[in-house]
């Protein structure tokens, strides 16, 4: 791992059939904001894989035996990148058209994710002027295109923290603004529902939640 570091954290660590994998967000070298994205076997953590990236890593999820990277380079664009674990190579790099405002709203990790065996979703929050909309982006797996079909988010501050899918087949969308409110779409992501959470204090659903 790299000892050059400024502002060293990490954001996120997570597990996935049999790997364990996190970030270490650098901070600002000579070179620009850098992160290391570190992954091992959870029965080899004595050999670690790790390569050094640009910009601030967000999210990740092993999907098909790859590593897919959400990653924010210095607030000008998202990209994700499609890491091959076999030989820690980036296979793939794509910027995520965002207009420069939409972002991940904070480090949510669970706002990047796969919804089908063609599809990534990702949620999308204006950080920037904070007066756009929410949106939901659904990109290609294979060439990382988004596609043409667009989720707008016709709600007043909400910013979505999660992409969840439930076990009839919806899909559930929190947001972190105010009271948690939670959109429920069908898979062709038509608003079916919406309400409000009634433990405040919980801010992440899962498939079997209690009061869906």
């Amino acid at each position: 791992m790299s000892k050059t570091t400024e502002d060293e954290g990490s954001f996120f660590i997570n597990a996935s059939n049999s790997y364990v994998f996190k970030d270490i967000n650098i901070g600002y070298t000579d070179k620009g904001y850098e992160s290391e994205f570190i992954y091992w076997t959870d029965n080899n953590d004595d050999k670690k894989k790790h390569i050094k990236l640009k910009g601030m890593l967000n999210s990740a999820r092993l999907i098909d035996g790859k590593f897919y990277i959400l990653s924010n380079y210095d607030d000008e664009y998202l990209s994700i990148k499609v890491l091959d674990p076999n030989n820690n190579k980036i296979i793939s790099d794509k910027r995520i058209p965002n207009k420069q405002i939409y972002f991940i709203e904070g480090n949510e990790k669970d706002a990047f994710k796969e919804l089908d065996s063609d599809t990534i979703a990702l949620a999308l929050t204006d950080t920037v002027n904070q007066n756009e909309e929410s949106k939901i982006l659904l990109i290609n797996k294979s060439n990382l295109k988004k596609k043409k079909k667009k989720i707008t988010i016709n709600q007043k501050s909400f910013s979505p923290t999660q992409i969840e899918l439930l076990h009839d087949g919806n899909i559930a969308i929190p947001s972190s603004e105010g009271k948690a409110k939670v959109l429920i779409y069908d898979k062709n992501f038509k608003l079916i529902k919406s309400f409000v959470m009634k433990d405040t204090k919980r801010r992440t659903i899962s498939p079997k939640h209690s009061i869906l």
